[in-house]
């Protein structure tokens, strides 16, 4: 079906199907709209679904608004005399882009897509994606209820199976990966890339989680403040502000109790302390300042101590323990 719109008054509209068209049409509906571009839908003559029939809206060439759904979709043709009117908006499913009045360039795909929006430049393509965003603008959101508890947040983007789902203010958040149901969050410039990644933290900023189940807590529900981190590896846990984590498994911290600008680096690393620095494959470094360097190395005990080599050890104040199994601990 075509929808034109002419500069030139007409009086007489003929539409024709096809003859091998299965379907009947049960009614044609020409609506004159607040900027004069004829508008249709169509609606099925077996009174099935009256209240949520199918149809097709669209708008003048000068606006560029087209829907494909239920009657409630691309809201905006229930219009309340204010200006501006929306341009250039999409909705395809039922209630897609229900409550839009003044909203633009928005494109929604999926049941239930963008059903609360009256922002402009979202997308939302999936059942339920950016559902209740209303004053939110510049999200996009490709998923199974990607966002779909965004209200206010902006500049966010989605991927994924319930991907973002918990943000609701956030800002500039960019989630990619499989999630689950997530209680409420509002972290904001933080990237979780992976399944279940940053699933831990409920409030923070400034963060980066890349691997599966980067930041999530045993309760896999958010319950941390956690800011500045940068964590890389499956399973590996930042727990410390201004922390780093690169390697699977690797640790800052625990999750009741935060080491502050803790770095670890390699397969299992720990750093349990507040600028602690454990670099190695199972090397751990427990003190406030203390430096493991080398497989299994460790600082056991005590602050500012330094243990480097291969299973080293040190674990009294500002002990040294310098080579392979060297040992300092008091």
């Amino acid at each position: 079906y075509a929808l034109y719109t002419s500069s030139t008054a007409f009086n007489n509209l003929h539409i024709e199907t096809d003859i091998l068209w299965g379907g009947n049409i049960g009614s044609i509906t020409i609506q004159e709209v607040t900027e004069k571009p004829a508008g249709f839908k169509i609606t099925p003559s077996d009174g099935v679904g009256r209240d949520f029939y199918t149809g097709i809206k669209g708008g003048s060439v000068n606006r560029n608004d087209m829907a494909l759904g239920d009657k409630s979709a691309l809201g905006m043709f229930v219009f309340d005399g204010l200006s501006p009117t929306p341009a250039h908006n999409v909705a395809v499913g039922s209630k897609t882009l229900a409550a839009l009045q003044h909203g633009d360039e928005c494109t929604a795909i999926g049941t239930f897509a963008l059903q609360g929006n009256e922002g402009s430049n979202n997308t939302a393509v999936g059942y339920s994606a950016l559902k209740v965003c209303n004053k939110g603008q510049e999200n996009t959101a490709m998923g199974y209820k990607a966002g779909t508890f965004v209200t206010t947040g902006y500049k966010n983007t989605f991927l994924g199976f319930w991907a973002g789902a918990g943000i609701r203010t956030g800002r500039e958040n960019v989630d990619i990966g499989w999630k689950p149901n997530l209680e409420p969050s509002d972290r904001s410039f933080t990237t979780s890339v992976g399944s279940k990644a940053g699933l831990g933290v409920s409030i923070g900023d400034s963060n980066t989680f890349v691997g599966r189940n980067v930041a999530n807590t045993v309760s896999e529900t958010p319950t941390l403040n956690l800011s500045k981190t940068v964590s890389v590896g499956a399973d590996s846990k930042p727990w410390g502000n201004n922390s780093v984590c690169l390697g699977f498994q690797s640790k800052v911290g625990l999750e009741g109790s935060f080491a502050d600008y803790a770095i670890s680096i390699g397969d299992n690393a720990t750093s349990f302390s507040a600028d602690s620095i454990a670099i190695g494959h199972v090397a751990v470094a427990n003190g406030i300042g203390s430096i493991s360097i080398g497989e299994g190395a460790q600082t056991t005990a005590g602050n500012n101590c330094i243990s480097i080599g291969a299973d080293s050890t040190s674990g009294a104040d500002e002990g040294l323990a310098l080579g392979k199994s060297a040992n300092a601990s008091g």
